[in-house]
């Protein structure tokens, strides 16, 4: 008679929910005990994968083994290695496909499997080509074309490895972005704006996704476009994404070609990029994004009146996480505060960037004093000084019974009377940080002493997290 154990592994689905919750070591070891739990377990085994620098394209067989078994991966994490050789390989299988059938072809059944103009060549670099079935099912992609690095040793410090540099990698992710219509999540670290047609595959890529619900977008550039991009990207998307974030950075390639051309060379270039954003055929999105909760667009910064930035807002009015956006000088932030108190009913999280910059102070303040549903704000966090006042204590009082997290970095000392009103009248706080970068840390004596902390019982006894600079004071 069989035991409970042997009928169990003699399920099919059950071995398949078991080996979804073990490590890929432990996966490993159960799929070398018999042939059977190894055709049970291995799609479970090839369901998450992680392809950036590794033994995996040093090992013909690897290649081999994922070639086969590409149809069961759903989730991929790839570096720019993985990235060119994986485009390489499908590129390969698409030609021999073509070739063979006359049209695109895989896994035995005729499909859907275009090479639409844009994709590039393949990849220049040398390496061992096995051509590879495109991963068509994938529901999370998470890529990042900036340099592969590994971890040596104990001490994290990155050592940067791949010297080839091309202007075909966006395009590249914007294939696989084509070829997999059911992606739910996708984030794209270091994209160069440099290649605005790149950039306008990409888009068209992005439009096609209908159920994503996660977009991750960081670029490096010259901030002129940052904007259009933003609000680019932002139409394409379809209303069931739910948390996006479009980030950028400048970049340091772009600013040394900047020493090298003329301002009227360079302001030519820049118009000639703006007038191809502007006319890109993508087409938009229509009505708001209901079911958008977190948003990250840090650059709102050209072209935009106070009245189209809260037009913006207004299209989402189920937002829970923001992160406050740069802005034109020329936009009036106690409009724009008032319209984000309004409008966006369900805010619980805010956060904002900007050393020393007093407009975001008063933007901030106009959000909190503005939020109809108040209090509501339960996390609030601050990249930059930012000055108490008897404004400032009024509008975190307004909140004080829901905050549960207040951080400030680069801000190492406040005074007193906030620090106290934060721990004596907030009594779901978890999370209280005062700080940042240590290498810019201030040797100035804080102002908060030991016994203006214990004056009073702390509101809260869920504090998991507190970072404070207190003096010793007067122990005289």
């Amino acid at each position: 008679m069989e035991s409970a154990c042997e009928k169990v592994f003699a399920i099919p689905e059950l071995v398949h929910k078991l080996a979804l919750q073990m490590t890929l070591g432990d996966l490993s070891r159960l799929m070398q005990t018999s042939h059977r739990l190894h055709s049970f377990s291995l799609s479970a085994f090839y369901r998450h994968m992680n392809c950036h620098t590794g033994p995996m394209l040093d090992s013909p067989d690897a290649l081999h083994a994922l070639a086969r078994n590409s149809h069961h991966v759903r989730s991929l994490d790839s570096g720019r290695s993985f990235l060119v050789y994986y485009f390489n390989a499908v590129r390969e299988f698409h030609q021999l496909a073509s070739r063979a059938l006359g049209v695109g072809y895989y896994g035995g059944q005729l499909s859907a499997f275009s090479c639409p103009d844009w994709v590039p060549p393949p990849d220049p670099r040398p390496c061992l080509l096995i051509p590879f079935p495109p991963m068509t099912h994938l529901t999370h992609l998470t890529i990042q074309i900036g340099l592969d690095y590994v971890r040596s040793g104990f001490e994290d410090k990155m050592t940067f490895i791949d010297p080839y540099e091309t202007t075909n990698h966006v395009t590249q992710v914007s294939w696989i972005l084509h070829l997999n219509p059911n992606l739910v999540q996708v984030c794209i670290f270091g994209i160069s704006t440099r290649d605005v047609d790149a950039l306008f595959a990409l888009a068209w890529s992005v439009s096609g996704l209908k159920k994503l619900e996660k977009l991750i977008l960081a670029m490096t550039g010259r901030e002129e476009l940052w904007t259009l991009l933003s609000l680019s990207f932002w139409f394409v998307c379809s209303r069931s994404i739910k948390g996006m974030g479009i980030l950028f950075e400048p970049s340091s390639d772009d600013e040394g070609d900047d020493g090298d051309e003329d301002d009227e060379g360079l302001n030519k270039a820049i118009s000639a990029d703006v007038e191809k954003i502007t006319s890109w055929g993508v087409s938009r999105r229509e009505g708001s994004l209901d079911n958008l909760e977190s948003l990250t667009m840090e650059h709102l910064a050209y072209y935009l009146s106070t009245e189209q930035i809260c037009r913006f807002f207004k299209d989402c009015p189920s937002l829970v996480h923001l992160t406050l956006p740069f802005l034109d000088p020329n936009v009036d932030v106690v409009e724009l505060g008032r319209s984000i108190g309004r409008t966006c009913t369900k805010l619980t999280s805010l956060i904002t960037k900007g050393i020393a910059d007093v407009r975001r102070q008063v933007l901030v303040f106009e959000i909190l004093e503005t939020m109809v549903v108040g209090p509501a704000l339960e996390k609030f966090v601050s990249v930059g000084s930012f000055p108490v006042s008897d404004r400032m204590m009024a509008a975190f009082k307004r909140h004080s019974a829901t905050l549960t997290w207040v951080q400030f970095d680069y801000s190492w000392v406040m005074e007193s009377r906030f620090i106290q009103m934060v721990l004596f009248e907030c009594p779901a706080l978890e999370k209280f940080i005062l700080g940042g970068d240590v290498a810019r840390k201030p040797t100035a004596t804080p102002e908060l002493t030991v016994a203006q902390v214990v004056e009073r019982e702390w509101a809260s006894s869920r504090i998991k997290d507190l970072n404070l600079k207190i003096s010793l004071g007067d122990i005289g």
